[in-house]
């Protein structure tokens, strides 16, 4: 900011100079020009009126009255008038510094005169000239009136002068440069000075508009600039932990990103996450940020009085904002022997629930009690906004916690049975297998099925059929080793894995199973066409260098349970 205000604030000056310079530099000319143009016009005048009234004093034919009108015609003290013949000598000059000129004739017309301005007749208006610098005395019959610069007495003198025709006289009248722009060089001093005072007042008023008015704005605005940009940061930042806790669906990933985003955002020293157990009898801190002191898993406090302040922030639903925790009410704070956890020893400090449709899922704890710098309005307005955007997250983590045990379980076991899906029993099948070939251990599979299940079914009912599967599942449980694997294949097929069993050991469990099977009454039975439901039984050995996968193997002792069937 002092940068560009500097940088500011020299061109705000430099324009200042420029302007001043321009405006002096302007007025000088301007005045010059005008001096000049004043001096041209008085001199002719003053010329112009002096021949006249020379030509009137000559028809009266006393030359002491030329004298006497030259004298009367006197523009300063250091200036003259006077009169010159065709020949260039004086016919009359008041001024005593001439006296001497006049009484020897001497040819002061042939001084040579600088012209400046000058009046033609009309009819040479366009003649070759020989140049500005011409003796005075030719100026006879070439110009009517004129002006210039010349020579008099070792002094530069403005002289201006008005030719008479019919005499062939110059009438001139002259003074010294230096007087005649004396007063427009004491013109231009003041307005110099004036200039200068006013370039003076602009630099001031620049200076003090800079550090009074322009510093201020651009450090209000620059201020403001950061609290945007540090909003926007903070907003993308917490759209980017929102669309990452949405994609880590993963309840600890979760936590991780939560505190860490809060820490990063918010800029807390020290952040607490809590959150009930599944009794909703203790607060248990699943996860902090800054804490030195015990770790996260002693942090428990109980539901209740004694959690203090963070209990009833979880009970109540309200957010509290302890500035000294020596004023905290009793009723708030935490009992023996929670109040000995130094985690939780904070002089000031905030307590936020999470909520999610009106109910309470966590709390946040959260102060700055190694820095302790304040917690603003800021932070407290997007520690709210970071809360419900975690609560909501939490909440889906655990649902979706528990549709992925409930997908497991679906994957795994069969929700009528409680036996193992065919899914999962092939997989069990294959591992048997890749053991089986490795280790050379024996390995049979034994394959149930009820034979005419499709009739009973149709003829009692599903819920009827239901029965009957329950109780097969119930009786080959029943029926075989613990260390046997027993799945639900596909409808009322069902498969035993007989690991280590030999072909005898797996021969005698197929034939009880059998037995157990038959000896079990099922309800309505009897209306079968054949009276009884009836069981389709077959057992296999698993030849190592078969190349035989689990659907391979199932697939062959399958075809071998259906030829005993009739």
């Amino acid at each position: 900011m002092e940068l560009k205000t500097r940088g500011l604030g020299f061109r705000l000056i430099a324009v200042s100079i420029a302007i001043v310079a321009v405006a002096a530099a302007g007025v000088a000319v301007v005045v010059t020009r005008l001096s000049e143009d004043e001096v041209k016009t008085r001199l002719l005048s003053q010329a112009g009126e002096t021949a006249a009234l020379v030509g009137e004093v000559a028809e009266a034919g006393d030359p002491q009255d030329l004298a006497r009108a030259l004298l009367s015609a006197k523009l300063r003290k250091a200036g003259s008038a006077w009169i010159l013949d065709s020949e260039g000598r004086y016919v009359a000059n008041p001024d005593p510094r001439h006296r001497k000129g006049v009484e020897e004739g001497v040819a002061f017309g042939d001084t040579e005169v600088e012209l400046t301005a000058v009046n033609q007749p009309l009819a040479q208006i366009g003649e070759k000239g020989v140049g500005h610098k011409v003796p005075l005395r030719s100026v006879v019959g070439r110009y009517e009136s004129g002006m210039g610069l010349m020579d008099v007495l070792g002094e530069p003198h403005v002289v201006a002068f008005k030719v008479l025709p019919a005499r062939g006289w110059i009438v001139g009248v002259d003074e010294p440069a230096t007087a005649t722009y004396s007063s427009a060089a004491s013109l231009k001093k003041y307005i110099l000075l004036t200039c200068a005072i006013l370039g003076f007042s602009i630099l001031l008023s620049t200076a003090i508009s800079i550090s009074y008015i322009i510093q201020p704005f651009y450090r209000e605005k620059l201020e403001l600039s950061g609290k945007i940009a540090a909003a926007n940061r903070n907003l993308k930042k917490l759209h980017e932990v929102s669309v990452g806790m949405q994609k880590s669906l993963a309840l600890d990933d979760r936590f991780r990103k939560i505190l860490g985003a809060a820490h990063e955002v918010l800029g807390l020293d020290r952040i607490f996450l809590f959150l009930p157990n599944a009794e909703n009898t203790v607060l248990e801190c699943r996860g902090c940020f800054g804490n030195q002191d015990e770790p996260a898993d002693a942090l428990t406090l109980p539901i209740g009085p004694e959690g203090g302040v963070v209990s009833q922030a979880y009970l109540t639903r309200k957010t509290f904002r302890v500035v000294n925790a020596r004023d905290l009410p009793r009723d708030l704070r935490l009992a023996a022997p929670y109040s000995e956890l130094k985690a939780l020893r904070s002089r000031s400090f905030i307590v936020m629930p999470m909520i999610v449709e009106s109910q309470s899922v966590g709390v946040v704890a959260v102060d700055n009690q190694l820095s302790k710098a304040p917690i603003t309005a800021e932070i407290i307005e997007g520690l709210e906004l970071f809360t419900s955007q975690a609560a909501v997250a939490i909440e889906n983590a655990k649902l979706y916690q528990q549709l992925k045990v409930y997908a497991d379980e679906l994957e795994v076991t069969d929700h009528l049975t409680q036996l193992f899906t065919f899914f999962h029993f092939k997989k069990l099948l294959q591992g048997e297998i890749d053991r089986a070939r490795t280790s050379g251990r024996s390995l049979h599979l034994a394959v149930v099925s009820v034979d005419n299940f499709a009739g009973y079914n149709e003829r009692m009912g599903h819920k009827s059929g239901d029965d009957v599967l329950r109780r097969v599942a119930q009786v080959v449980r029943a029926g075989v080793r613990k260390k046997d694997l027993i799945g639900r294949c596909f409808g009322s097929t069902f498969g035993v894995i007989l690991p280590d069993a030999g072909e005898e050991g797996a021969g005698q469990v197929v034939g009880e199973l059998f037995q157990r099977l038959q000896a079990q009454f099922y309800p309505g039975e009897e209306g079968t066409p054949e009276g009884r439901i009836r069981f389709l039984t077959a057992v296999g050995a698993y030849v190592r260098g078969s190349g035989w996968t689990a659907e391979d193997f199932f697939g062959a002792v399958l075809e071998e349970s259906k030829k005993t069937a009739g």
